[in-house]
């Protein structure tokens, strides 16, 4: 199909498409990579020290996030952040949850324990897009603050949050 969409685009012709993640890589020729591997980051029981943020409510991310822990969940250390407090409560609440997970991951990654900062699995949306549109702000720009108030150096960041719904 992409050759097709390529010839015709050589003779002048112009295309929208809407289409999944893949499409964008295979159009432009990038060769697909084997996944990460918790060891590729180095992860194991002799060298901790990494912040893995998870915000995705994609069935895909939250595959991953149970295979990381069921590889990596005896030494993980996870803090699930409450959907619910940050997007439909107080702003009271928002910011406690915000600094509870804040304060744990220092805590931990000060112990040099590798750290998985997960939203919690429920997927809350509004009545309308523009509401769900919001909702996914106030959470991800609460994952962006949590880790802004993360004093300890991690040995690595890896993240992964949102796919707007």
């Amino acid at each position: 199909m992409l050759l097709c969409i390529e010839q015709a685009e050589l003779r002048g012709k112009s295309f929208l498409c809407r289409t999944a993640a893949s499409f964008v890589s295979t159009r432009i020729g990038i060769i697909p990579k084997a996944p990460i591997l918790p060891k590729d980051l180095g992860i194991n029981k002799e060298r901790k020290g990494g912040l893995i943020v998870v915000g995705s409510y994609v069935p895909k991310t939250t595959k991953q996030v149970e295979e990381l822990k069921l590889q990596c969940g005896h030494f993980l250390k996870k803090l699930e952040v409450s959907v619910d407090k940050l997007a439909m409560k107080s702003l009271e609440e928002r910011e406690e949850e915000i600094n509870r997970v804040a304060e744990m991951a220092n805590l931990f990654l000060g112990a040099s324990k590798d750290t998985l900062i997960m939203t919690s699995r429920e997927l809350i949306t509004g009545k309308t897009a523009c509401e769900s549109l919001e909702i996914n702000f106030k959470v991800s720009s609460a994952l962006v603050e949590i880790v802004r108030r993360i004093s300890t150096r991690p040995r690595y960041i890896l993240a992964k949050v949102f796919q707007f719904v």
